[in-house]
């Protein structure tokens, strides 16, 4: 289904994780636009005063849980939700199709815990070598004519009014582009402009949604038994038998001989 593939319907999904001063700690007037933001210093090309503080004051989300449903035409509804904490150093996504689990992943300062549903097990994988982050807002594709000006944005962003939205109000708005046959909605509050929920439909019936909440969570290590990936080189996750693993061994070490006889790099 290429709902979830359009512009808008990325735009809008990358916005909700983001957010427009989600999950800052104070509400009230937006702070000037981050230097990371991709359309800080540019001037607002929105005869929206509403859009554009939605859409110029873009902020990390330190903290928040969201929802993420999917409908595709014949296919069983797909779920997950998502948690981060402490700016992303703790996150959790849990998958659930047609009601059943299927898909758990948890990590922790860098380390990721896997579930496993065939073998019971949680694989724990050793954290990545460190990488400074990038800076969380969406990249944002601004095309420019021969002179050197921004093109303009054919996306058609259209106010519906006001709906409720748990403790909030939110704005309403129907967002469409002519290179594309979905329809979105967004809602995004009017006191601290948080992107709240989403919405993308399709032609064919299909659709996606999102909703998210700003705001403390906490994402614990998974309980149960937990495997500790790479011990083992040739079997990280322990499944070979023993006859299997001495075969694998041996031919791992013939071609490990004949690379240092003919000095042939491995890596």
């Amino acid at each position: 289904m290429h709902t979830l593939f359009s512009k808008t319907a990325v735009l809008a999904a990358l916005l909700v994780l983001v957010g427009a001063g989600c999950g800052a700690k104070q509400a009230g007037t937006p702070e000037s636009p981050s230097a990371a933001n991709p359309l800080a210093g540019i001037a607002c090309p929105y005869d929206d005063k509403d859009l554009c503080r939605f859409m110029m004051n873009w902020k990390e989300a330190p903290s928040y849980a969201s929802t993420m449903t999917t409908q595709a035409p014949g296919e069983a509804l797909m779920t997950t939700e998502m948690k981060s904490a402490d700016g992303g150093k703790r996150t959790s996504m849990l998958s659930r199709q047609g009601g059943k689990e299927v898909a758990h992943m948890i990590q922790i300062d860098g380390t990721t815990f896997m579930r496993d549903y065939e073998s019971g097990v949680w694989w724990k994988f050793p954290p990545q070598e460190a990488v400074a982050p990038e800076a969380g807002v969406p990249e944002i594709d601004i095309a420019y004519d021969e002179d050197g000006d921004i093109v303009e944005d054919t996306t058609v962003y259209e106010k519906q009014g006001k709906e409720a939205c748990g403790d909030r109000t939110c704005l309403k708005y129907k967002v469409t582009d002519p290179s594309y046959p979905e329809v979105s909605y967004w809602w995004f509050d009017d006191r601290d402009y948080m992107m709240r929920k989403m919405r993308t439909e399709s032609p064919d019936g299909g659709w996606f949604e999102m909703t998210v909440t700003p705001g403390s969570v906490t994402v614990e290590a998974p309980t149960g038994t937990i495997q500790e990936i790479g011990a083992d080189a040739y079997d990280p996750f322990g499944q070979m038998t023993p006859e299997e693993k001495r075969k694998f061994e041996a031919i791992q070490a013939e071609i490990e001989q004949y690379a240092k006889d003919y000095d042939i790099p491995l890596e």
